[in-house]
């Protein structure tokens, strides 16, 4: 099933929402862990503006992919990289330099997203096999 995901701040997890089917565009899970295939890192630039103009926080970044409730994807795997995404901070998901929190590389897909939460740490976005934007495409927006 094809979903949208986004860490939900109130109930401390993450929100599946489905992006297909009778209950498109509704909450169908709140999870502490979600693995997606064949995703997509997708942040709405409007929705972000609000969040630096008003100061408060707004649904505006998520992950899209196919979702089986059943996948039980185990971390580590070899290549799997940090993705992360904060709105003051960063325009798009990264992927962060080497010792750099929010210095990175602009993040588009990957073939697996493991988003995990497990208690009062921060949570947690790993991708394998991403791809990452090109620098081109960088380069002529700024």
């Amino acid at each position: 099933m094809k979903v949208k995901v986004y860490r939900n701040l109130h109930k401390d997890c993450y929100s599946v929402m489905a992006a297909e089917g009778p209950n498109y565009g509704r909450v169908i899970a709140h999870r502490d862990r979600v693995v997606l295939r064949n995703a997509t890192f997708t942040v709405s630039q409007a929705g972000r503006q609000r969040v630096l103009d008003t100061g408060r926080k707004n649904v505006h970044a998520f992950v899209r992919g196919e979702w089986d409730e059943a996948d039980r994807f185990c971390r580590p795997l070899a290549g799997g990289v940090e993705v992360r995404y904060s709105p003051r901070k960063v325009e798009t998901w990264i992927a962060p330099d080497l010792g750099m929190l929010w210095v990175g590389r602009e993040v588009e897909a990957a073939a697996i997203v493991d988003l995990y939460h497990t208690g009062p740490s921060e949570p947690q976005v790993f991708a394998y096999d991403v791809r990452y934007a090109s620098a081109r495409a960088q380069e002529g927006e700024a």
